[in-house]
């Protein structure tokens, strides 16, 4: 038997469990998400916002899509953040994706990420640099189910989207032109 086809019978084991179980069952199979879907996360810096970002991934995965292993995951690195602990965007080598060109495209797509991310992205543009990373995150993680095509497209174009801002943020401002000094009148010499 394949690890996925373990992992999914594994998956629906604990899904099938878990609907069978009181509401206070969540607290136990998936404590991470219970315990950080509700933080109101403060901050402005770039784990706070990462932290949101995490936040808001793992409650979609939770309550629209069902897929509570992939929320706890987004629950577990939004509490990393939440203390101060960076989490680094996905491997997508980790991930068991079958389709060979969106493995490069998502190797290149993290190594772009992660140069950024090098130069002070999360100083310069912490709120841009945490929307890059939660996208980039998303699409490898939706790239790996690879069933829900137009989730993957928003992840994907998603991050594009956030890269461009990024990368703008980042760009030096141009220091606004200073008014020319008065040229000085002079008398003529007599």
């Amino acid at each position: 038997m394949s690890f996925k086809i373990k992992m999914t019978t594994a998956t629906m084991a604990a899904c099938i469990a878990f609907a069978a179980a009181p509401a206070s069952a969540a607290n136990i199979l998936f404590p991470d998400y219970e315990e950080f879907k509700s933080h109101t996360v403060t901050g402005s810096n770039f784990n706070a916002e990462l932290a949101r970002q995490y936040q808001t991934l793992s409650a979609y995965e939770y309550q629209e899509m069902y897929d509570y292993i992939d929320a706890e995951t987004y629950a577990e690195r939004g509490m990393m953040a939440e203390k101060d602990i960076s989490p680094s965007p996905f491997q997508p080598e980790e991930w068991n994706i079958d389709d060979a060109s969106a493995m490069k495209e998502l190797q290149a797509a993290r190594v772009e990420l992660i140069g950024a991310l090098q130069k002070g992205a999360g100083d310069i543009a912490p709120g841009h640099a945490a929307n890059a990373q939660a996208k980039f995150d998303c699409w490898v993680e939706q790239q790996e189910e690879a069933w829900q095509v137009d989730h993957i497209a928003q992840c994907r174009e998603g991050f594009r989207a956030a890269m461009l801002d990024l990368h703008q943020a980042m760009m030096p401002k141009k220091a606004e032109a200073e008014p020319a000094a008065p040229v000085a009148k002079t008398e003529p010499l007599a």
